[in-house]
């Protein structure tokens, strides 16, 4: 039997909660952040340069540094066939950067048709939102910082509310996640009963095919201590580690 390349999408881990996601018709590029520190593209940067070979939707959850790149968004603008969507917590004001204007602003519980494809966002219990995005053939979650951070009601009420809008949002679809990004860790490398309470919350409503966990820069063993966890918990559903910065893997969906 042929192999169909229509049914396979590329991911690129750029470190810390920053993947490049290629099908054969879109890219789409998520929480590219200012840290970790960029080096070669091997190692989990990203470049314009060259990058002509179909569209290109940036995606950043919020302002926290490391799931925003300004300059990133600065070099995108005018970029033929580039759009930019920043996810924010409230309507824009005055007090936004400048570099903001070049950018399409989304705010929570938002949804909108943007070239072929259904670009939703829930709120978060950080700052800004998480990305839900649908395609004819492939529906990508990317959760930014939306986790159950810690055991008090000021996240376990916000949590619990965001993720039964997102499960909504994926039943109107009829479909559940092929791919989802979940941040697994604390940015100083807790990975603590809360927070995989949380994300078992979430697998359960919205049942993803495969799981990639991210946000743990620094604390990347914490990968494989998830997958273990998973394979106890949800054994139904695949996990992908990420790899070093910069490594690529191709799945089928």
């Amino acid at each position: 039997m042929a192999y169909d390349d229509s049914k396979t999408v590329t991911i690129r881990y750029l470190g810390h909660s920053a993947w490049l996601v290629e099908s054969q018709r879109r890219a789409w590029l998520f929480d590219y952040g200012r840290v970790p520190v960029r080096g070669t593209a091997d190692a989990g940067a990203f470049a314009f340069a060259g990058y002509t070979r179909r569209p290109l939707d940036i995606f950043f959850s919020h302002l926290h540094g490391d799931h925003c790149h300004p300059d990133l968004a600065l070099e995108a603008a005018g970029r033929e066939g580039v759009s930019v969507y920043l996810g924010l917590d409230m309507p824009p004001d005055d007090s936004l950067p400048a570099w903001t204007r070049n950018v399409r602003l989304v705010l929570p519980r938002s949804c909108q048709e943007v070239s072929d494809q259904t670009l939703l966002a829930s709120g978060s219990t950080d700052q800004g939102v998480a990305w839900l995005v649908a395609t004819d053939d492939l529906l990508l979650y990317h959760g930014g910082d939306l986790a159950l951070w810690d055991d008090l009601d000021m996240f376990r009420q916000p949590y619990s509310q965001e993720v039964a809008w997102l499960a909504e949002q994926t039943r109107a679809l009829g479909r559940v996640p092929d791919i989802a990004f979940i941040p697994v860790s604390t940015s100083d490398g807790y990975q603590e009963e809360a927070l995989l309470e949380g994300i078992d919350l979430l697998i359960r409503k919205i049942r993803p095919h495969r799981v990639f966990p991210m946000h743990a820069w620094g604390y990347e063993p914490l990968y494989e201590r998830f997958a273990g966890w998973m394979a106890q918990n949800h054994p139904e559903t695949v996990v992908c580690l990420p790899g070093p910065a910069g490594h690529s893997q191709t799945i089928r969906i």
